[in-house]
């Protein structure tokens, strides 16, 4: 990763810009810089500058002054004097931010000693196994930058996600139907209802906004009052980018006149990758078994 950080040291650039400083510092062949992922979507020189960019930015080696684009900082820059060799995982474990992130891919309830456990069982797995917890640190990683540049984007682009979000998932018949029943308020934040059918037989109550913090009881209390304005509303929805409070889960189980659903911002993200908002598929790998019968001779 230290010719990232060396391309990056005196100006700010975007991918393809870096990629052709490390064309140039390894001297690649047009055949090395060709080579195209197994999807064939794209290069592998440019996915690991791309990844690189990832980890040195999480250890706050680099900073994103602009959408797509990086500098080296001022911790990239003594990372860079003090190590003339290379610059690996082993450097960016070395600070907290970046080993904070690396741990974020685990539960919760996982501390460092577990993740460490964990790494050295990596050899006992089998390759299915290996597949399946990759996969999985892969859509923890894509959810985190999804969160990321959802907050980093403006309440309008927000405002817009939520609604294209709500559309795909089969709520109402277009965007511009969902766009006139839902109200924008100038708290970056939308409020009001939508179809849960095409016909719309039948309504639902939404609120979204980029809450500070996690949402408490009497948001959710306030939510189920506004719901009562409609006497034909029995459903509704609160999407966030954060997460709710245990006491605001607790009511919403205890509220038995309406039925209420959360989307935090980890449902959020699950959700934009389910129905491919802001995402798209990359690659596909198939998974073979022998087919025993095949090989039966009569």
């Amino acid at each position: 990763m230290r010719p990232v950080l060396v391309s990056l040291k005196d100006s700010v650039k975007n991918t393809n810009e870096v990629v052709k400083d490390i064309i140039k510092i390894f001297n690649l062949t047009d055949e090395e810089v060709t080579e195209k992922q197994p999807s064939g979507r794209d290069t592998v020189l440019r996915n690991r500058t791309q990844w690189s960019f990832k980890y040195l930015y999480e250890a706050k080696l680099l900073d994103r002054p602009e959408r797509g684009k990086y500098k080296t900082t001022e911790r990239g820059l003594k990372v860079l004097q003090e190590n003339r060799e290379r610059v690996d995982n082993s450097i960016l474990e070395k600070f907290e931010e970046f080993k904070k992130w690396k741990y974020a891919l685990y539960t919760d309830e996982d501390t460092s000693e577990k993740v460490a456990i964990k790494s050295n069982n990596l050899e006992l797995q089998t390759p299915e196994e290996k597949l399946r917890s990759s996969h999985s640190d892969l859509k923890k990683l894509t959810k985190q930058d999804l969160l990321n540049r959802i907050l980093e984007c403006s309440p309008e682009f927000f405002e817009e996600l939520v609604l294209e979000l709500i559309v795909a998932m089969v709520y109402g018949s277009s965007y511009e139907e969902a766009s006139k029943l839902t109200k924008r308020g100038g708290d970056g934040g939308i409020d009001g209802l939508i179809n849960q059918d095409k016909l719309g037989l039948d309504k639902i109550y939404l609120q979204a906004k980029r809450w500070q913090g996690a949402v408490p009881e009497p948001t959710v209390r306030n939510f189920v009052g506004a719901m009562d304005r409609y006497a034909y509303i029995s459903k509704g929805i609160i999407i966030t980018t954060s997460r709710f409070t245990n006491e605001a889960y607790k009511y919403k189980q205890e509220t038995k006149t309406k039925r209420v659903e959360f989307i935090d911002g980890d449902k959020l993200t699950e959700l934009m990758m389910e129905y491919s908002i802001g995402v798209e598929t990359e690659e596909n790998y198939k998974k073979y078994r022998i087919e025993e019968d095949y090989f039966i001779e009569d």
